[in-house]
């Protein structure tokens, strides 16, 4: 009997030793996955489809697993012990775990869209410098009015076969030209040129005659960039602001270019 639970006991330290490598291995391997597409080592194809839609999920899958295992072993295996490490691999997991479903549940949610603009029946152009600046290999620049959502019969969503002026004015109803009364064009151009900068985004062109502003903002970790310009407009009451966002790769955006052009207009108004 005692031969027995010494195995237990040698086994369960190994399992624990394995899960506890396991749980430090998976978000290296995500944060690997992510920096060497910032930093060019490999392209996004692979570094969000193969490492972290195509391995990256099994392994949470293989975490959990390992960890419910760990649990049983430590609860049920006297002398108990593990409980320290039990609750590292618990917290890693979940938190791994918790990211990814919320990355799935938004991508459910959103529409596979990545080009918003304020006004989707007259969207603002890049000029030919932005445009060179997004590579031939870019998301090509389209009307809101002519895209629309591939229609697949085996994947059916509300979305398939609309144009991307139907789906940005149902997803995001929010999002339209900005109205400034009582300041000046050139004023709201200085103040758009401020927030841009303040907002991280990495300017192309700035033509103050114009009032037109291109850039692009780049992500934290995959370094995705997604291509801005922001144009203001004379009215009698005031001036009319106007924002494009556009993501270069990729057909989702995860509403990443909405929620950029929502932060840069609440901002210009304060």
């Amino acid at each position: 009997m005692t031969e027995v639970k010494t195995r237990a006991v040698k086994i369960r330290g190994a399992i624990i030793t394995a899960g506890v490598a396991l749980a430090i291995f998976v978000p290296v391997w995500f944060l690997t996955a992510a920096l060497g597409t910032k930093f060019g080592l490999w392209t996004w194809e692979v570094g969000l489809g193969k490492m972290v839609g195509g391995i990256g999920v099994p392994l949470i899958g293989l975490l959990v697993l390992v960890s419910f295992i760990t649990s049983l072993l430590v609860v049920f295996v006297k002398p108990r012990a593990g409980f320290g490490a039990l609750a590292a691999m618990w917290l890693i997991t979940l938190s791994i775990a918790g990211v990814a479903l919320n990355a799935i549940r938004t991508a459910q949610v959103l529409p596979p869209i990545h080009d918003i603009s304020t006004d989707t029946a007259n969207p603002l152009m890049f000029s030919s410098i932005a445009m060179a600046a997004r590579g031939r290999e870019s998301n090509k620049i389209i009307s809101p009015s002519q895209a629309s959502v591939p229609f697949n019969r085996a994947d059916l969503t509300q979305w398939s076969g609309r144009t991307l002026v139907d789906i940005q004015a149902e997803a995001y109803p929010a999002i339209k030209p900005l109205i400034i009364e009582g300041k000046t064009p050139a004023e709201i151009y200085a103040k758009a040129l401020s927030v841009a900068k303040a907002q991280g985004y990495r300017l192309i062109t700035q033509d103050p005659k114009a009032l037109r502003i291109e850039g692009y903002a780049e992500s934290f970790w995959f370094g995705f960039k997604d291509d801005v310009v922001i144009a203001i407009t004379p009215r009698p009451e005031g001036s009319q602001v106007d924002m494009r966002s556009v993501s270069r790769v990729g057909q989702s955006d995860l509403g990443a270019n909405a929620n950029r052009i929502e932060a840069y207009l609440a901002a210009l108004q304060k």
